[in-house]
């Protein structure tokens, strides 16, 4: 799931120059922005039938940008860009969906920094004991 989201991202022109990272295991510093990072923090499971079991898992995309007083408008934009290549990445699962988006923006002076968190779940039915890689 993230490597076939990651390669969405670095396939679209629009997102030519943003670096797609893995998650956030390393410090981003601000010559590494634009940046967009890909993770997959938690599963639910939960017994469907006698032999299968329902497996949610939480697919978190955020992109890091600097900017000035206009960055919400970008991030506005980049989510735009970013929630149709994700929802097409994630199209062979049972059931998926964005659940949520938020903007977060921080800083002071003449450079800010934004993070736009798209949050998606995407859900596959598996064998009781068999659980898949992400």
């Amino acid at each position: 799931m993230r490597a076939q989201v990651r390669a969405a991202l670095e396939a679209s022109p629009d997102l030519a120059g943003v670096k797609v990272y893995r998650s956030w295991a390393q410090s981003l510093g601000q010559t590494n922005l634009p940046a967009i990072g890909v993770a997959t923090p938690s599963e639910r499971t939960r017994g469907a039938t006698g032999n299968s079991v329902d497996r949610d898992t939480a697919l978190i995309v955020q992109y890091v940008q600097t900017g000035d007083d206009e960055l919400d408008d970008h991030l506005d934009d980049i989510s735009a860009v970013i929630e149709p290549l994700v929802l097409e990445a994630l199209s062979g699962f049972e059931l998926f969906e964005i659940t949520s988006t938020d903007i977060e923006i921080s800083g002071e002076g003449e450079t800010l920094t934004g993070r736009l968190t798209l949050t998606f779940s995407a859900t596959r039915f598996t064998p009781e004991g068999q659980a898949a890689a992400l």
